[in-house]
């Protein structure tokens, strides 16, 4: 009967780890996520430079920054919604035209 109760409370334990073992391995893939968040903006910043130049009207522009960022994305297979890359677009808009007004 030792044995048996050996065993159960092994498995008892193991059973109280796997949750820690998910939550750890969520919080891992935030940390890598955000860690690249910085790089993201770069590349956005660098797709809405881009743009200024290529197409005259903002939602040709917002269109070409967020379909190349999603093409690049896809390739180094890293996860980006579509919805909060069109945020971060509009964000960088908005502060782009005030730090432009400023210099005038």
């Amino acid at each position: 009967m030792e044995w048996l109760e050996l065993i159960i409370a092994i498995l008892s334990g193991i059973a109280a780890c796997i949750p820690l073992v998910i939550k750890m391995i969520d919080y891992i893939k935030a940390l890598y996520k955000e860690k690249n968040w910085s790089k993201l903006i770069v590349i956005v910043s660098n797709f809405m430079a881009e743009a200024e130049t290529l197409y005259p009207d903002g939602a040709s522009k917002k269109d070409y920054v967020i379909n190349s960022v999603l093409a690049i994305a896809k390739t180094i297979d890293y996860p980006v919604d579509k919805d909060m890359l069109g945020e971060l677009v509009d964000s960088l808009t908005a502060l782009s035209k005030k730090v432009n007004i400023e210099k005038k």
